[in-house]
């Protein structure tokens, strides 16, 4: 893992750092779905979502940054209620291409499930596109089951 990497909350203040993220956030796609681009609706609407905290308890929104202060990784996990039973939600989990390989998502990742035990979360969940080959090989690494699959067919 890199030396010196700041591990961090978003500052859902600072509209600059919340617009990277959401931009970020809205391209990732990219990576399994090379055409694929947001549209700028779509950006505007997430920094919406990551300013607020609707349809969920808690959100830890974790930062990994260089010490120039560079953010080279994050992690967004909202606290959720399902049934009486409180749990985890991923909604993303990113890091700069310059970083991969180097433990960043992993500690990202661990990070945040301490987080979710320690506020009563009984399990993780998240949703992986299934072109998403590297997450989909990451999660099953770190003990995640497969659960429901969605299906698609466009009209």
């Amino acid at each position: 893992m890199p030396s010196l990497i700041n591990y961090r909350e978003l500052n859902i203040l600072n509209d600059s750092e919340v617009a990277q993220i959401a931009e970020t956030h809205e391209n990732a796609p990219k990576y399994w779905t090379p055409e694929y681009c947001p549209k700028p609706e779509q950006i505007r609407q997430r920094i919406e979502q990551i300013k607020k905290r609707d349809y969920c308890v808690d959100r830890f929104f974790q930062l990994a940054e260089t010490p120039d202060g560079k953010i080279i990784g994050f992690h967004w996990l909202d606290l959720e209620k399902a049934d009486s039973e409180l749990f985890g939600h991923i909604k993303s989990l990113w890091v700069h291409d310059d970083f991969q390989h180097q433990g960043l998502a992993r500690q990202l990742k661990a990070n945040g499930e301490i987080w979710a035990k320690n506020k009563g979360a009984t399990y993780i969940k998240t949703t992986v596109h299934a072109n998403n080959v590297k997450m989909l090989n990451f999660n099953l690494h770190f003990n995640f089951e497969s659960g429901f699959i969605e299906m698609i067919k466009k009209l």
